[in-house]
């Protein structure tokens, strides 16, 4: 049983990815989005199952600050950021379900600042004290802060780790991820 669950999700991770590698190719409807996301999210569910691994949800991506516009993106821990199309702007990223305020910024930089959630240990850093204000970016002990410096420019006041909130000294982006990634 397990290993034709396995072949099903290997068919469906594919699909999938095919549908992730060229998204500036594509124009899908949002029924096609919500249906392929459904796939992948019970395929994740069956596999997390079997293997008894946490599964790994993707950030949703919008051009609106709530995240009420169209969905522009979809990305996971698979994703390559550097494939994403350079010219949409992300206002707003839905991680588990709940929508955060982010600076704005292109998606491919907003794809770098967030596939931090995707590894154990992240810390979210705010231009907030209270952890409420705009989500500047995650952050986790594989962050490459020099690179990501170069996207994300907006100070740093609040971080929030394993739920709770640090109203810290504003900090610079590079400063503050260098801080708290770890």
């Amino acid at each position: 049983m397990k290993s034709f669950l396995f072949t099903i999700l290997l068919v469906l991770a594919g699909f999938l990815n095919q549908a992730e590698a060229h998204p500036c190719d594509y124009m899908c409807s949002n029924q096609c989005l919500d249906y392929a996301y459904d796939l992948q999210r019970t395929a994740q569910d069956i596999f997390s199952q079997c293997n008894g691994a946490p599964p790994r949800y993707e950030i949703e991506m919008y051009h609106s600050d709530s995240c009420s516009s169209e969905l522009i993106a979809r990305v996971n821990a698979t994703t390559n950021c550097r494939e994403l199309c350079a010219n949409q702007i992300v206002w707003g990223v839905k991680i588990d379900g709940v929508c955060q305020n982010i600076t704005d910024m292109p998606m491919v930089s907003a794809c770098e600042a967030f596939a931090a959630v995707f590894s154990g240990g992240s810390t979210k850093l705010y231009h907030s004290d209270s952890c409420s204000g705009e989500l500047v970016a995650i952050v986790s002990p594989n962050t490459n802060c020099d690179q990501l410096s170069r996207h994300v420019t907006s100070p740093v006041w609040g971080v929030e780790s394993r739920g709770r909130c640090e109203n810290i000294s504003d900090s610079d982006f590079l400063t503050a991820c260098r801080r708290f990634k770890n």
